[in-house]
């Protein structure tokens, strides 16, 4: 009889055991999911590729090229006068450098039009960085047409 008699201990092995499996069964999938979101926010992985195929060479995209345009220097109207020294690079591909250095001096009028127009104080804004930069890409996709893909680099923005 003391055989078949069984004790608390023998009793609680069996469903701890069990616990820790459910708590794994449960806790396991749920750290998978984080981790692959998280691998995927960060730009390790992408989960289009594994669907789409994995076939996106650099045969695709056409070759980059970078026209350089001079230097941009405006006077602003102020109490103090101040100088805007600007240096851009036109980003555009092998096809369309021709073009863009074709139509260089009507971008380089686009340009110093718009930055003559800019009101002083808002050189002392925050974010005119970026503004600068989206007008002149829009003023030099108007100046070089839209079948040429343009991009504008500021590489140097100074105020002097």
């Amino acid at each position: 009889m003391t055989d078949l008699a069984l004790t608390t201990n023998d009793v609680a092995e069996p469903t701890a055991g069990r616990r820790r499996r459910m708590v794994l069964l449960l806790v396991l999938p749920v750290l998978a999911a984080l981790a692959g979101g998280a691998s995927t926010y960060f730009g390790l992985w992408s989960p289009l590729s594994l669907i789409g195929g994995a076939h996106h060479g650099a045969a695709d995209e056409p070759e980059v090229v970078f026209v350089p345009v001079p230097p941009i220097n405006v006077t602003l109207p102020d109490l103090r006068p101040r100088l805007l020294h600007l240096i851009v690079t036109i980003e555009t591909t092998e096809a369309g450098k021709a073009k863009v250095e074709h139509l260089q001096p009507r971008v380089t009028d686009a340009f110093n039009t718009f930055l003559t127009g800019i009101a002083p104080a808002a050189f002392d804004r925050r974010g005119i960085l970026e503004i600068i930069r989206e007008e002149l890409t829009t003023r030099a996709r108007l100046a070089i047409g839209a079948d040429v893909p343009v991009e504008v680099l500021v590489t140097e923005f100074a105020l002097k």
